[in-house]
């Protein structure tokens, strides 16, 4: 499975050059088992991340996300075990 932070790194920038989402961005991220974090992107850079809320400890897959722009597109990504991300819109 590729490093998860080398995956966020990918996804931050298809959010820009693919999706056309505009900086700051919010990222929502929520295990299967129920716990989750909230971390602010005002960089397309993934070790960035304002840390806003967390609950639970280590995640477990599939970990569901939601991309929030500053202009408020969103996007929803699942990344799943083994390492396949699916985005839906």
């Amino acid at each position: 499975m590729p490093d998860l932070n080398q995956q966020f790194a990918r996804l931050l920038g298809e959010c820009v050059e693919k999706q056309g989402m505009k900086l700051p961005f919010v990222l929502v991220v929520v295990g299967s088992n129920g716990s989750f974090s909230a971390s602010r992107y005002v960089e397309q850079d993934a070790q960035a991340a304002e840390p806003l809320a967390q609950h639970g400890g280590t995640m477990t897959m599939p970990l569901n996300m939601m991309i929030v722009d500053a202009t408020g597109k969103a996007v929803r990504v699942v990344f799943e075990e083994g390492g396949g991300a699916v985005t839906l819109h």
